[in-house]
């Protein structure tokens, strides 16, 4: 059923297409997105992962913050440091912005969404 729905459509082998022609999306040329279990375990000997709250902001928040050059940037908190949050967004995978310039969007509750 999906190969044959895909190949009317015209779309290539793909993951994420075989589930657009499943369900007949009209949206074929969307960015493809992997779903991940969040972890959550805080291992004894790392000391990078002490910081489980700061500022309101957790590990896998989904946040939109305002930046000088690039205007409003949409990502995933990887770290919580001192005096800034490393975001995991679509063009860098550390990228560092303010705590007050920053404001929550959506907290994943077991699963995260990362683009591929």
């Amino acid at each position: 059923m999906t190969a044959k729905s895909r190949i009317t459509l015209g779309l290539e082998k793909d993951h994420h297409y075989d589930a657009s022609a499943m369900v007949g999306a009209n949206n074929y040329k969307c960015k493809p997105y992997m779903i991940i279990p969040r972890r959550t375990k805080v291992w004894g000997n790392n000391p990078t992962k002490t910081c489980i709250e700061k500022n309101g902001f957790r590990h896998w928040d989904i946040v939109k913050a305002k930046h000088k050059r690039l205007g409003i940037v949409l990502g995933s908190v990887r770290s919580l440091k001192e005096k800034c949050i490393t975001l995991r967004t679509s063009f860098d995978n550390n990228f560092q912005v303010s705590y007050s310039k920053t404001n929550l969007l959506w907290r994943p509750a077991g699963l995260a969404y990362c683009l591929i």
